[in-house]
């Protein structure tokens, strides 16, 4: 297997963008401002450097998290919903 197959294989390596989001008022799951790409497009790669600095590009994915407090500790966080998206997907379905 060269080093492309290997890159692209998700049983070998992935790379995990972790995005938060939050709940509106009536309880659903949104991002007022919309999606936040730290002003990088999504992507289903992404690049990463060993110790030496030596680029590798990998299989990108976003996992997109809803934290909330909890109603009854306000010490404490919930997590109530979570996606693991492909980061092509994104690039596929802009309404997504």
């Amino acid at each position: 297997m060269d080093l492309k197959e290997q890159t692209s294989d998700i049983d070998r390596i992935v790379g995990i963008e972790v995005k938060k989001l939050e709940r509106t008022a009536q309880g659903s799951v949104a991002r007022g401002s919309g999606l936040d790409s730290n002003t990088t497009p999504p992507c289903g790669r992404v690049r990463v450097y060993d110790a030496a600095g030596t680029a590798l590009d990998i299989r990108g994915f976003y996992l997109f998290v809803c934290l909330e407090r909890d109603p009854d500790d306000r010490e404490a966080v919930v997590l109530t919903a979570l996606c693991l998206v492909d980061g092509n997907a994104l690039n596929e379905d802009f309404e997504l």
